[in-house]
Parts: structure tokens; sequence; C-alpha cells
């Protein structure tokens, strides 16, 4: 049974990192992201347990404070579209977006405001830039060996992940101390359900860059597959000190805080993993059915509409799980 819940938490959890694209850096300085708060994080909160009314007053009062509150626009507009009230939901998101435009999130959620899923439906631009954005947030500057890991990717997403490793295992190779190399080996290795061969060159590239976070946000995936339940704690914690916006850590972070009955700070984790990277269907599952099993139905219910629109999106548009980013 436990081996069936892992293999099935593989298939779910690899769409974690779809909106990863191999990209040669180049361009201006990005403006520095916003941080999430602790009055953001109290927020949150009131709308999970479903006291809607002081959820607004409170992200209201962080705009009036900072007429610039990127995430007070961004999580207002959010539970707008929550609450059925699209129109209040897209004004605020425009904002959102305007004040931080780099963040895929505010643009994501205007266009899936407006999708209805279903083939033959067009697909709103804003959710195209939102996906674009997510796969730059994520992306990898690897100039040198761009062309052979974008067909590793493709193998990938073709469900060739055997013939995607053996290429990242040639790329390592000859490249063995590129942090970025073993990183993409261990993920051709996880979305083989190989955990644990993973586990090697993710410890290696982390030895190499400390501060890699997705490494360290893999390598918390892989631990939490193979029940290393401490370890991937520690592994996820230090993920989010790196970059407190790391979707996977604070989606496999949630789901320790649920494990543990910590349901406020697993709310709260599970939340911020869909609101930091919208594209990835399995947060809103897992977030969407632990609230309906804690009796926040209509919230609970909204969560999973919006997963069936992604999965629409990505299915039937781009022939999901084949999809492969282009820059």
């Amino acid at each position: 049974m436990q081996n069936k819940l892992n293999i099935r938490l593989v298939l779910l959890l690899m769409t974690s990192f779809m909106a990863m694209s191999i990209l040669v850096g180049c361009g201006s300085k990005e403006p520095p992201p916003p941080e999430i708060t602790p009055e953001l994080l109290r927020a949150d909160r009131s709308f999970l347990r479903g006291d809607t009314e002081q959820g607004f007053e409170k992200l209201q009062a962080m705009i009036d404070a900072d007429p610039n509150s990127f995430y007070g626009y961004y999580h207002l507009g959010f539970f707008h579209l929550m609450n059925r009230n699209p129109d209040l939901g897209k004004e605020a998101l425009a904002k959102a977006a305007e004040i931080y435009p780099e963040h895929p999130g505010p643009h994501y959620f205007m266009g899936l405001a407006d999708y209805g899923g279903g083939m033959g439906t067009g697909v709103p631009e804003p959710m195209m830039t939102g996906l674009r954005l997510s796969e730059k947030r994520w992306g990898l500057a690897l100039p040198d060996t761009a062309a052979q890991a974008r067909k590793a990717w493709q193998l990938i997403w073709k469900k060739k992940p055997r013939d995607a490793q053996g290429i990242m295992t040639g790329l390592v190779n000859n490249d063995p101390d590129n942090p970025k190399m073993l990183f993409l080996q261990a993920y051709a290795m996880y979305m083989r359900g190989n955990n644990l061969a993973a586990l090697e060159p993710l410890f290696r590239s982390i030895e190499l860059d400390p501060t890699f976070a997705s490494a360290q946000a893999l390598l918390g995936a892989c631990q939490y597959n193979t029940s290393k339940r401490a370890e991937a704690k520690t592994t996820c914690l230090k993920a989010l000190e790196l970059d407190p916006t790391q979707a996977l850590a604070l989606h496999i972070y949630g789901q320790l805080l649920s494990e543990a009955s910590e349901y406020t700070d697993a709310f709260n984790h599970m939340l911020l993993s869909v609101l930091e990277d919208p594209t990835v269907p399995f947060y809103y599952e897992y977030l969407g059915a632990t609230l309906i099993r804690f009796g926040y139905n209509d919230l609970g219910s909204e969560i999973l509409s919006a997963m069936e629109r992604t999965n629409s999106f990505l299915g039937n548009h781009f022939q999901w799980p084949g999809y492969v980013p282009q820059n």
C-alpha cells in the first residue's frame, strides 16, 4: 500500500518542476522579489478557517499601510476569485502584476478567471504569460549544454525518462563539477520514481553550491518519498531559508506539518505552494482535499475547481505531460 502511495505521489509531484525550462541567461537585472510577511500569513489564516470578512479586512489593511504591497494585492485578488468575485479579483491581480510583473501568479490567475476549460476553449493570454514566467522562475542558464539538456527534457515529457537519464549522465560525465548538471541528472532519476538514486547527485550538487535552493527542494521531495521524514523536514527548511518562495519545499513541508497535526501552519504552507507556482495541479489537489476534509467545503471546492481548469490548460492545450516549454 505504501509503495502505491509513493508511486502516486511521485507521479503527481513530478508536475512540480514542469514549469522548469533551460534558458540562456541574459537580460536586465530583475527587481528584488517582495517578501512574505507575518501579516500576510495571518490574513491567509482567516480565509483558511472560513472567516473571509476578516481576511479581506487584513489584506486591505496591508494595502492601506503600503499602497505597493504586491502580496496584499495578489492574495486579495486570489481570494476574490475563490469567493466568486472575478471582476474584483482581476482588478486586484492586475495591480499586483503592475507592482511586480515577474511573478507568474497574478498573470496566471487573471487568465484562469476567464478560462472555462475543456477542449476547444481558447487559452487566455495571461495564463500563457504566467506559464512563461513560471518557466523563467525555475529556469537554469546553461548556455553550453542547453540543446542537449532540452533534448533530455523532451524525452522526460515524452515519458522516456530512462533515455533522458542517459543524456544527463553523459553531460555530468563531461562536466562533473557542475551543480546544475547534477541537479538535472537527479531530476531525471526522480521523474523515473527512482528517488533513492537521485539522492547522491543532489548531495553532490548541494556540496558544490550550498545556496542552490531548487536542489535543496528536490532533495527534500526525494527524502519525503523515501520515508526519510526528519531529513526531509531539515532539507525543506533549508530550501525555504534560501528561498521562501520555493513551491516544492512549501508543499512538502506543508504535508509534514499536516502529518504532525500542525494544521494551521500546514494550511499556510500548502496555500503558498499554490500561489508561488500556480501551474502545478497537485498543489491544488492536496490543499483542496485537505480543506474539505476539515469542513471548509466552499474554499476547498473552489481550489479543486482551479485544479481541474489547470489540468485542462496543461493537458488539452499542450498535451501535458508531453508539453515542452520553449524559449
